[in-house]
């Protein structure tokens, strides 16, 4: 994870608790997102390119057992908002809510995944709900645990509306502190591990196609599952009705390329590396998409060759 998070952005929301992570929970999250794949060692993140950035909401100082506040959670979300953060991994969860959490979440632009909970809860049933999962926003996506052989977990919660897909979260292999073991790596199960392997995926999704609103990115995950109705009960486990597929969920997002002639101001709040001027040198003739089948004349597409955002049309 050497290089991986950004210190500077990365904050405490626990009062007189420094920014460490004392159980292993957030560094097993981290690398299942974003792990160094050059170093020859251990795992293999899903998105070895990504950016992370540790927001810490849960007292793990003082307690064996750690917990999260709903206005900690909420305090996190806002900063994240306020930061330019598009992703939140939320592998917590609490069982009041509160309207600061509830407003959090709804001015919260980009994508927020959180995990299911581990209690095999039906957590459609208002007694057993927790948020931010049990909100109806849609910006949330809610994800429980299935096992190798992709049948439901025996602790993961479930639910026909309030979880929507499922992801592998039983045996993950994944970073630790070398206060938990001292080789670094250690298998971990919950939903708190199936949830960043769905978040890994949309980092990748937002790396190819920065544009992507949060209701496409939710779209184009819960309509790629794998539909798995033989191995558990699906249909009446989550809305999707079966488990993430990261090769299918890519492929449908190009469904969602928002195919305009971009304005140059716009694409520099995306690409690190954009240029000036009317046809910048980093737009080129797309490959793929040579022409627009979405307009009568056929309009080429340019593609930013250091973003991968799509221009119908010269780039204004």
């Amino acid at each position: 994870m050497v290089g991986k998070i950004n210190t500077a952005l990365s904050y405490s929301f626990i009062d007189d608790e420094p920014l460490i992570d004392y159980t292993g929970h957030g560094t097993s999250v981290a690398g299942i997102i974003g792990a160094n794949k050059n170093n020859n060692i251990g795992i293999y993140g899903i998105n070895s390119n990504v950016e992370l950035v540790s927001l810490k909401v849960s007292n793990s100082l003082t307690t064996s057992n750690p917990t999260a506040s709903a206005n900690d959670i909420a305090s996190a979300i806002n900063y994240a908002q306020a930061n330019g953060i598009k992703l939140i991994n939320a592998s917590v969860g609490v069982n009041v809510s509160t309207t600061a959490l509830q407003t959090a979440v709804s001015n919260y632009s980009g994508l927020i995944v959180c995990a299911a909970g581990n209690d095999h809860f039906y957590i459609d049933d208002p007694y057993y709900y927790i948020y931010p999962q049990c909100y109806s926003n849609d910006n949330l996506l809610v994800v429980g645990a299935n096992d190798q052989d992709d049948a439901m977990t025996v602790f993961t919660n479930y639910g026909a509306c309030n979880v929507d897909l499922f992801a592998p979260g039983k045996d993950i292999m994944s970073t630790v502190p070398a206060t938990i073991n001292s080789s670094n790596y250690s298998l971990v199960s919950g939903t708190s591990y199936a949830a960043p392997i769905v978040t890994g995926v949309v980092s990748l999704l937002l790396s190819r196609y920065p544009c992507i609103s949060a209701t496409e990115l939710k779209a184009d995950i819960m309509n790629s599952v794998d539909l798995l109705i033989g191995s558990m009960p699906y249909f009446s486990s989550c809305a999707s009705h079966g488990r993430l597929n990261a090769r299918e969920s890519i492929k449908l997002a190009l469904n969602h390329i928002h195919y305009q002639a971009i304005n140059n101001y716009y694409h520099e709040q995306y690409c690190s590396h954009q240029s000036y001027g009317y046809f910048p040198h980093n737009w080129v003739l797309s490959t793929i998409f040579p022409m627009s089948t979405y307009q009568p004349d056929y309009i080429p597409n340019y593609v930013c060759s250091d973003c991968g955002m799509i221009s119908m049309g010269i780039p204004v």
